[in-house]
């Protein structure tokens, strides 16, 4: 299902095909589900890894405030440009990446075909192809406000930052879907998630959801 007023929105130029999966419902469609049951008008998302902003994008239909994190240069401009559509007091755009805590040197990769701005690019060891970028802890960045729901999308990342993080989440009450990928596998659930009372994986076994 997808929102009812999603039309409204004419993203940014690029993805075609993208968007098309969007609007047609076909793109984690199980996301949407997860939001749309969460969240409660001024209720915060936090969206790691928010590339263009289709996540960002669901929970301001909901009427939701969002924090919309992205390391990436390139695709921090057309998720500012999709997201300028709704009032500026509703969303916040942080350019840094998420790591364990703040100060540390992180590095950006590009996709496997050498190019930033898509969906692909991940925090790395240094190399060649790799650029610096700001680092910043979650805590840190969400200060005293309460997140509803955390969605995680970090290409890999999450094998490093799940078990400093999910702990923090369950403390603080928020739920969670984090994506998985190759390097995260295999995933020791419960001690990225301690004391939560449901975790379970989505149904292509792709991502992680915690309820706390």
């Amino acid at each position: 299902m997808r929102p009812s007023h999603s039309q409204r929105h004419e993203p940014a130029p690029g993805w075609p095909e993208f968007w098309d999966l969007y609007y047609a419902g076909k793109w984690e469609p199980d996301t949407y589900e997860l939001l749309r049951d969460l969240l409660r008008p001024d209720d915060l998302l936090v969206d790691v890894g928010a590339w263009i902003g289709p996540v960002s994008l669901w929970a301001l239909e909901l009427d939701a405030n969002v924090i919309a994190i992205e390391p990436d240069p390139v695709a921090r401009m057309p998720l500012h440009r999709n997201l300028s559509a709704w009032p500026r007091a509703r969303w916040e755009i942080w350019p840094c990446a998420i790591t364990p805590a703040s100060g540390v040197d992180a590095w950006l990769s590009p996709s496997t075909a050498g190019t930033f701005g898509t969906s692909e690019s991940s925090v790395v060891a240094p190399a060649s192809n790799t650029i610096a970028v700001q680092a910043r802890s979650l805590p840190d960045i969400i200060g005293d406000r309460d997140a509803r729901v955390a969605v995680i999308d970090i290409e890999g990342y999450e094998a490093q930052l799940m078990p400093t993080l999910g702990p923090w989440l369950v403390e603080h009450g928020a739920a969670c879907r984090v994506s998985l990928h190759g390097r995260s596998r295999p995933v020791d659930a419960a001690a990225w998630f301690p004391g939560a009372r449901n975790i379970h994986e989505t149904i292509d076994r792709d991502a992680l959801v915690m309820l706390p």
